[in-house]
């Protein structure tokens, strides 16, 4: 149930009522990845961000993770509309 939800008042969600903003909030995501990485990688070309190889790594390894982001929660919101379908069938 959905008593928490403001405005509802114990009424279900609709499942495409989450996942059509994380599919876009995905879709954002995985473009600037996309064009950060691009500028990015201009940038530690020219050693414009680091003074060391050290400082280069550790910038790399901090923001890995972050391009994993876009990808998980697309995952994510297909398998929770697949779930919330599979479990509540619309009615006819």
């Amino acid at each position: 149930m959905s008593r928490w939800i403001p405005l509802l008042g114990g009424r279900r969600v609709r499942p495409l009522a989450a996942v059509v903003p994380a599919l876009l909030g995905a879709t954002a995501l995985f473009g600037l990845c996309g064009w950060v990485g691009y500028i990015q990688i201009g940038n530690l070309a020219a050693d414009s961000i680091t003074g060391t190889p050290a400082q280069q790594g550790l910038l790399v390894l901090c923001y890995l993770p972050l391009l994993a982001w876009a990808p998980l929660l697309t995952a994510s919101a297909i398998a929770y509309y697949r779930r919330r379908t599979a479990a509540f069938p619309t009615p006819a």
